[in-house]
Parts: structure tokens; sequence; C-alpha cells
């Protein structure tokens, strides 16, 4: 794959993760749990809170974070924890609470 065919298919993504509802939409936007563009203009995080309204829940960097989906998963799930372009279900705390929180909701 060429370089501008990768940047394509991420710009691609990013524009169906402006209307992402769930954690499972995100998972089949993306094909699995990884965001191959993390180094990119456009941030996923930054994406799912200004374009498709998730929630903050606590925030380290942009490419550490925890969001709270407008709607429920399929299977109850409101969290994606995101983490260097890894997608995790849920609220993952990899780093001791309250290192850098700004809001631990």
């Amino acid at each position: 794959m060429s370089l501008d065919s990768f940047w394509a298919e991420i710009d691609q993504q990013i524009g169906a993760l402006r209307s992402a509802r769930t954690v499972d939409d995100v998972r089949e936007i993306l094909g699995g749990d990884f965001f191959a563009g993390s180094g990119g203009d456009d941030q996923l995080p930054e994406v799912l809170i200004y374009a498709a309204g998730w929630r903050q829940v606590w925030w380290r960097a942009v490419y550490y974070c925890c969001l709270e989906a407008p709607e429920p998963a399929a299977d109850g799930e409101r969290f994606l924890t995101y983490i260097e372009g890894d997608i995790c279900r849920g609220k993952q705390r990899p780093m001791p609470a309250g290192e850098g929180d700004e809001d631990d909701g």
C-alpha cells in the first residue's frame, strides 16, 4: 500500500467516525481494535468528541484517554479507552488513577 492510499483510507475512517454512536460502531469502522492514523492531523478522540458527540471521561493526552459513547453497544458497553491507537472496550486504567486526570466522572 502506498502512503497516499494509506492516508486516503485513514481519511475515509475519520469521515465515518464522525457519525459513530457506539463502541461497536468505532470497531466496525476501523475493522478491529486499532486506529492506524494516530500520527495524522485528525485524532480519533477529538473526532469522536467534537463531531460525534462522545463525552470525555478522563484525559491524559490525545493518545491516552477514556470516552463515553452517546449510545450503548449491543452488550451495554458505553466506554472506550484509547491508548496510542489501541481501542479497548471499557474504562481501562493502565496508569495509577489521579495522575493527569482532568475528569474522573
